[in-house]
């Protein structure tokens, strides 16, 4: 059990190369991200809009949550799309860089003819809670389609392994579930059930039939979904020369590289383009173009790349892309801290835990996984979402 324990503390310090300070630049709820973004976002010009979502009275009896929208001629032949706030606890990364954009280079590149689309925490519930899942248990990166074959999508990988991923009873400790979870695989792996990269996809891919297990996606579009379409249907459909949509996620991967992700679908057309345009940059190793197959990441249905994507076929360049900020690191220690995270807070919020304690611990384990407290990792996040922005909209 002290294997677990000395897992689960190394999860909530801080980086041996990095220092920590108390000056934490980044927005800690939904309502001073949202503020910091619409002051950042005024002086430029930009038209400003909320979007109030639906009402959970009982998880937020008094919070109003809303998606903000910023948009800078967004009709002109060049366009810019930033997104965050997909996964609730990713929110602060992606906001913190959607308002230095607006604070010192929108005005910059829209004087060099670039439109700009900025729609900000996405999923304001789940930041409020600490849940990467919406209030309804939907991870909204598996639930971006307007298609309704994609909520038939099938996941047998998923439904192999129900039992050992989505546990029906209430969470017993943290270390507990480390061990069932590590023994599980163990096992598995020996008797030749499943492979690593199995795993992997059964486990992120995406579900749709069980709305209490991981990485559910839901039944149709959810309403967070429907704004987003709405601004998408009413900006990036129809003939242009170039679109730029970067959806800002943290999580997965090195400590503080970032991960530029096309998926295998619609967006897969941005790769040449995306290689050309970072070519001075991939040999840094600051920023990677990382394929969906690379151990620690996976393939998704529903996410924000291809839905994006599907509305700019017409476009004669269209670079979407996932920028993944890793956090806690991509080797195979981590990838399992990183599913133990998922499957233990999966299985408390929807089954409950047997202490009530695990259930703060687990909510600070899960701030570090997707937004450390560490000054340095913070800075690197912001210079390199900042310089993948402007390097795939050089002209």
């Amino acid at each position: 059990m002290r294997k677990f324990e000395s897992i689960l503390s190394a999860m909530s310090s801080p980086d041996a190369r990095t220092t920590q300070t108390g000056d934490l630049h980044f927005p800690k709820n939904p309502s001073e991200a949202r503020e910091r973004f619409r002051r950042a976002a005024e002086p430029t010009g930009a038209k400003l809009s909320t979007r109030l979502l639906p009402s959970d009275k009982a998880s937020t009896p008094t919070e109003e949550l809303s998606i903000e929208i910023a948009e800078l001629d967004p009709g002109r032949e060049r366009l810019l799309v930033l997104t965050s706030g997909v996964h609730g606890p990713e929110t602060p990364a992606g906001s913190r860089i959607q308002e230095e954009f607006f604070l010192h280079h929108a005005r910059r590149l829209h004087e060099q003819g670039w439109g700009i689309l900025a729609i900000h925490g996405i999923n304001a519930w789940g930041f409020l809670h600490g849940r990467r899942n919406n209030s309804r248990n939907v991870n909204l990166n598996r639930n971006f389609s307007l298609d309704p074959a994609t909520f038939q999508t099938r996941n047998p990988g998923y439904e192999r392994l129900r039992d050992f991923l989505e546990p029906t009873t209430p969470l017993i400790s943290v270390e507990a579930e480390a061990l069932r979870l590590a023994s599980g695989i163990a096992w598995r792996l020996a008797r030749g059930e499943m492979s690593r990269s199995d795993l992997a996809i059964a486990a992120g891919m995406g579900q749709y039939q069980f709305p209490t297990g991981l990485s559910y996606g839901g039944s149709g579009p959810e309403p967070e979904t429907q704004i987003v379409a709405e601004f998408f249907q009413k900006h990036l459909v129809g003939e242009r020369d170039r679109v730029v949509a970067i959806d800002l996620h943290t999580g997965l991967g090195s400590r503080a590289c970032l991960h530029a992700i096309l998926s295998d679908g619609p967006s897969a057309r941005g790769m040449e383009p995306m290689r050309r345009r970072l070519a001075s940059v991939l040999k840094t190793g600051e920023i990677e173009i990382t394929p969906t197959d690379t151990a620690g990441f996976y393939k998704t249905t529903g996410d924000m790349n291809d839905f994006a994507a599907n509305f700019c076929r017409q476009a004669r360049e269209a670079i979407c892309v996932t920028a993944e900020f890793g956090t806690i690191g991509a080797d195979g220690l981590n990838q399992f801290r990183t599913l133990l995270m998922f499957i233990a807070e999966n299985r408390g919020h929807t089954r409950g835990y047997r202490r009530l304690a695990d259930a703060e611990r687990l909510k600070r384990l899960n701030r570090e996984l997707f937004d450390p407290q560490d000054r340095l990792w913070q800075d690197r996040v912001l210079l390199r979402g900042l310089t993948l922005i402007e390097k795939l909209t050089d002209n």
